[in-house]
């Protein structure tokens, strides 16, 4: 399976679970410090947000308005600091994300 491929269904998989979780996860610190309005972020808050999302996700579901929160991100930070490029994007993640 390709890297691409898995990369995205980690992620859209991590974001429906979320849907079922009862008690909310942590806010995300881009929900925090931005009221939730990826469109008004910097490039680097967009980048410690998303960071902290993969790594949210990675220990659990992430409630509801948190995925929708961490999918609002993405799309923002894949349009503005990678030209929408999803192979740029993936290539950044995996040499930034958080070690466990």
């Amino acid at each position: 399976m390709n890297p691409r491929l898995i990369f995205y269904t980690l992620f859209v998989g991590c974001a429906m679970t979320g849907f079922a979780r009862a008690e909310p996860a942590r806010a995300p610190v881009f929900a925090r410090a931005d009221r939730g309005q990826p469109e008004a972020a910097t490039i680097e808050q967009l980048k410690r947000a998303y960071l902290q999302c993969d790594h949210d996700a990675s220990k659990g579901l992430l409630s509801q308005g948190d995925a929708a929160i961490c999918s609002s991100v993405h799309e923002t930070l894949k349009a503005r600091a990678f030209g929408g490029d999803f192979d740029r994007m993936l290539a950044w993640w995996k040499s930034t994300k958080f070690s466990d």
